[in-house]
């Protein structure tokens, strides 16, 4: 699967580099490129896609985390 999104010529680069997935959909929602879910609660499947392909390659890299962890920091 690949996904393509066509970028404004004025996005700066420098903004995206060391960007997480979740701020730069939440930059491409306010940039008006993307329209944001109706119901919070469900994230689009190209974001659900984005963080499976990252875990993938983090799981490569054995870059790996405790079952105890996972969910630390997701009641703040």
């Amino acid at each position: 699967m690949q996904i393509t999104i066509d970028l404004p010529d004025n996005l700066s680069l420098t903004e995206v580099i060391a960007m997480d997935v979740d701020d730069f959909y939440q930059l491409l929602i306010d940039r008006g490129i993307l329209t944001a879910p109706s119901d919070p609660d469900d994230d689009p499947d190209e974001l659900i896609f984005a963080h499976l392909r990252i875990s993938l390659q983090q799981a490569k890299e054995g870059n790996l985390k405790p079952i105890s962890e996972l969910w630390n920091g997701m009641d703040d």
